[in-house]
């Protein structure tokens, strides 16, 4: 009975590691290292889940990426011993993602795509910002010239990355042009 056990696990399937916060790139690039060098082919693949975001800075739109699962890499492997103290004998990798004291239990076909395609669907689309104020809502710039003014948005302009708020400057009501993520709502 334990031969069968063993010969069901030797299957390769994607599985959930705990890495340090901030190192997971770090650990993904030294386990494959590690793979490479030592030759082991009980490890197919290990991905750091990412997506792509528009951000806006100093008026120019940039893309980022962003980890989809801080903390966590995901590995296809095939889930043995050997393979487990491998994993976990790799700088900055803490352990895997598991309920109680048993075996890690693999992700399906199904979780996996759908975290590998957001990541690429994300990179292959154009970038597109979500800018979530209204026509006359009254907002407080946050950071700038006119940081700590209260004004209402009079357009937004949503392919710059931009508001257009009416503003108190020495009595006079003035139009400014301001990034969206340098005002909050009030």
């Amino acid at each position: 009975m334990a031969e069968e056990k063993q010969v069901s696990t030797k299957v390769f399937g994607w599985f959930v590691v705990h890495a340090q916060s901030g190192k997971e790139f770090i650990s993904q690039e030294a386990l494959k290292k590690r793979i490479e060098k030592d030759s082991f082919d009980a490890i197919k693949e290990v991905v750091v889940p990412v997506y792509y975001e528009t951000i806006y800075k100093n008026g120019k739109k940039r893309k980022v990426k962003k980890k989809s699962f801080p903390g966590y890499l995901c590995v296809k492997m095939q889930l043995d011993a050997e393979t487990k103290n491998y994993i976990r004998e790799t700088p900055y990798v803490t352990g895997f993602l598991h309920q109680g004291l048993g075996d890690p239990i693999p992700l399906s076909d199904i979780e996996m795509e759908s975290i590998l395609s957001t990541g690429a669907e994300e990179s292959a689309k154009p970038g597109s910002v979500q800018i979530d104020f209204d026509v006359g809502q009254k907002v407080l710039i946050v950071d700038g010239p006119f940081n700590n003014f209260s004004g209402s948005v009079k357009a937004v302009y949503p392919d710059k990355g931009k508001l257009n708020v009416s503003i108190e400057i020495f009595g006079r009501e003035t139009p400014v042009e301001i990034d969206y993520y340098k005002v909050k709502k009030q």
